[in-house]
């Protein structure tokens, strides 16, 4: 399970880390900065969009399967549905496209009135796809991708979204430094004040859903359980985070951020170690799926 991690950078690579020494093996050289990374549910593939606009699937090993313009700017989310065989991608040029994995344009979702940011595709129905863009708003597609809801409307740009493990919850976050914990289904929220100084730009929930973590651009994690409670912050990196994630056994937690470091926290001590100092930016990064 998480038996390796992969890293998109902004010279162009992702890399593959050996998880007992943190070194990188270079498996992918792309032609243009890669913005987004996901790997397919069943471990076989992983996909990138380009800061171009192209779509990319790749073997693990590094094989390029397909390569095709998706997009007229930035990719700045992928999503693998879990069932049903797709790849949603999220664009700045304010479109979601749907593609089946030899390429083919399933659908092109286009009522969104700035760039799109942020995707979530329901963990069991994959027929179900959220989206949160630079025009406030989160919207729900469902139903042959039909826009079904507009929420979480605010004077700010949503920059992460992600389902609670049990499916029940939608957590939001963005530019207004609140984080937002809503009832997907019954369509009733809770906003939640932070003391972050700048956008909350990534989360990440616990393997056992019962933490959430949020990175901002001030340098700073926050933690908070499930209920929406503070618990503490993390505080160690000198620049922006731009990408969480917990270690597949949920004994530590992952942050990237434009300081050039990844670092590693024990979520027993809340001690960082810096695992990674790079010459160049690491921008996400994703643990291959249980």
């Amino acid at each position: 399970d998480g038996q390796f991690l992969l890293s998109n950078s902004s010279d162009r690579t992702v890399k593959r880390w050996n998880l007992a020494t943190y070194q990188p093996e270079t498996i992918v050289q792309d032609e243009d900065e890669i913005q987004s990374l996901e790997f397919s549910p069943d471990d076989r593939f992983v996909a990138t969009g380009s800061s171009n606009g192209t779509l990319s699937v790749w073997e693990t090993t590094g094989k390029l399967l397909l390569s095709q313009a998706a997009h007229n700017s930035i990719i700045a989310d992928l999503k693998f549905a879990a069932k049903g065989g797709f790849i949603a991608s999220a664009s700045w040029d304010g479109t979601i496209g749907l593609w089946q994995l030899n390429g083919t344009l399933i659908n092109r979702l286009e009522d969104h009135e700035g760039p799109v940011q942020t995707l979530a595709i329901h963990p069991t129905n994959p027929q179900i796809l959220l989206s949160g863009s630079w025009d406030g708003t989160v919207r729900l597609w469902s139903g042959n991708f039909k826009n079904l809801l507009e929420f979480s409307s605010h004077n700010r740009v949503i920059r992460d979204l992600k389902f609670s493990p049990d499916q029940s919850t939608l957590w939001v976050a963005g530019s207004d430094r609140q984080l937002e914990k809503w009832d997907w289904q019954a369509l009733t929220s809770q906003s939640l004040l932070t003391d972050h100084r700048n956008d909350i730009a990534t989360l990440a929930m616990h393997p056992k859903g019962n933490l959430l973590a949020a990175g901002s651009w001030d340098g700073r994690i926050s933690l908070w359980d499930t209920q929406g409670q503070f618990l503490r912050f993390l505080e160690g990196h000198r620049d922006r985070v731009m990408h969480l994630v917990f270690t597949p056994d949920g004994q530590f937690l992952l942050s990237n951020s434009s300081d050039r470091t990844v670092k590693r926290w024990n979520l027993a001590t809340y001690q960082p170690e810096t695992i990674v100092q790079d010459e160049d930016e690491i921008q996400s990064l994703e643990f291959s799926p249980d």
